[in-house]
C-alpha cells in the first residue's frame, strides 16, 4: 500500500506524522490505518462520507421542493375555497336543483 501511495505521489511515511510511541503495536496500527485511508482517498476521491453528504443534500433539496409544492397547493386550495364562497354568494340556491337546471337549459324561467 505504501508503494501504491508513492506511485501516485504520496509518501505516507513522510507525509503523515507519526503520533504515539514508535514500535508500539497500537500506535503503529493507527498510523498504518491513517495512511491506508489517506491513499485510498487519493485513489478514489469520492468517499462514503462525500456520498452520504451528497445524499443528505439531495434529500434536503427534495424536502424543500416538496415543502414548496405543498405551499403552492395550499395556496391553490385556499384560492378555490374563496372562489367557491364567492360563487355561493352570487348564484341563487335553486341553481343546484336538477329540475331547475333542466328548466334553465330549456329556456324556462323559474316559477313562471
Amino acid at each position: 500500500m505504501v508503494e501504491l501511495g508513492r506511485q501516485i505521489g504520496f509518501d505516507p511515511k513522510r507525509d503523515i506524522p507519526f503520533e504515539g510511541e514508535r514500535h508500539n503495536a497500537l500506535a503503529d496500527a493507527i498510523h498504518q490505518a491513517k495512511y491506508v485511508f489517506a491513499i485510498w482517498q487519493k485513489i478514489i476521491p469520492t468517499t462514503s462520507a462525500e456520498l452520504l453528504n451528497a445524499e443528505i443534500d439531495n434529500r434536503a433539496a427534495m424536502a424543500t421542493s416538496d415543502k414548496e409544492t405543498i405551499r403552492q397547493l395550499q395556496q391553490q386550495v385556499n384560492a378555490l375555497a374563496v372562489e367557491c364562497g364567492i360563487m355561493r354568494q352570487l348564484l341563487p340556491d335553486y341553481v343546484s336543483v336538477p329540475a331547475t337546471d333542466a328548466a334553465l337549459r330549456n329556456g324556462e324561467q323559474g316559477g313562471e
